[in-house]
């Protein structure tokens, strides 16, 4: 048999099969994003009334949650906690600094001092503190090196840029 008539029979039986009515229908049951249920979970446990977290696992949980929200949700409630001032809301502005601390440093290692100084109640939040405090100040090594040899690089550009003008080459 021809090669272009076994393609044409191979098509056809593709297309006949296309055509044949479907055995079942796949349906999708529909359900409400995990998002929103995580900004309930995480917005009723924050407010005046709200209870201290018990243990360290609740407050990870807190995070874990608080870091799931979009940005704008993220920062409407780190401003709740910062005008309640409590022990609780030290907490959870930590929690909430550390979902990006590239672009909250400050706020993370005040709040990383401020739980440091608390009486802690909870029993491994001490050993938590000294975590993130050891990661904070690595990453602070890490980008003052980084600057130092920005600062280098940006110095010896602008060394060879003058070498090239008592040269006489003063394309830059």
């Amino acid at each position: 048999m021809p090669r272009w008539r076994l393609l044409l029979w191979a098509l056809s039986g593709a297309v006949s099969a296309c055509a044949m009515p479907p055995t079942h229908v796949l349906t999708e049951l529909y359900r409400e994003p995990e998002r929103s249920q995580m900004t309930e979970r995480v917005e009723s446990s924050t407010g005046p009334n709200a209870e201290p977290f018990p243990s360290v696992e609740s407050l990870l949980a807190y995070r874990r949650g608080a870091c799931a929200l979009p940005g704008q949700e993220q920062e409407l409630l780190l401003r709740g906690f910062q005008a309640e001032g409590s022990d609780r809301s030290t907490l959870a502005i930590l929690m909430l600094a550390s979902c990006a601390p590239d672009q909250t440093p400050e706020l993370l290692a005040n709040h990383l001092a401020k739980a440091g100084a608390m009486e802690h109640g909870l029993p491994g939040l001490e050993e938590l503190v000294a975590l993130m405090a050891a990661q904070l100040r690595s990453y602070t090594l890490v980008e003052r090196r980084l600057r130092e040899t920005e600062n280098r690089l940006e110095r010896m550009i602008t060394g060879l840029r003058e070498i090239e003008a008592e040269m006489g080459g003063g394309v830059n």
